[in-house]
């Protein structure tokens, strides 16, 4: 399992090895972002969430309401993502303590 925040898709390394992915693969990025390409994203047979217009932070410009609205769309996509590989406890109650993530 993985999760992609704002891959450089434009990086030909990283579009190939998302390419090669086999396991379920979530990708998040900006429409605004310079480094990620929709074509690419939506090509690859992984899961996408596209924020129209955010940057490579996953920010809106002069909008700051916005950008906590596009964190709060990628943490439930995110959960949403975890879940759907049979995890039974949500992101924000699996974090263990080494700091990486996984299902218990």
């Amino acid at each position: 399992m993985a999760a992609w925040l704002t891959p450089a898709l434009t990086t030909d390394h990283v579009a190939r090895a998302l390419q090669r992915a086999k396991a379920p693969t979530l990708l998040i990025g900006g429409s605004a972002d310079k480094l990620w390409d929709s074509r690419i994203a939506e090509s690859l047979r992984h899961d996408v969430l596209e924020v129209p217009s955010a940057d490579h932070a996953l920010e809106l410009a002069d909008d700051a309401a916005g950008s906590v609205d596009v964190s709060q769309q990628a943490v439930s996509r995110l959960d949403r993502f975890i879940g759907s590989l049979g995890c039974e406890k949500s992101l924000d109650k699996t974090a263990r303590t080494d700091g990486e993530l996984g299902c218990r």
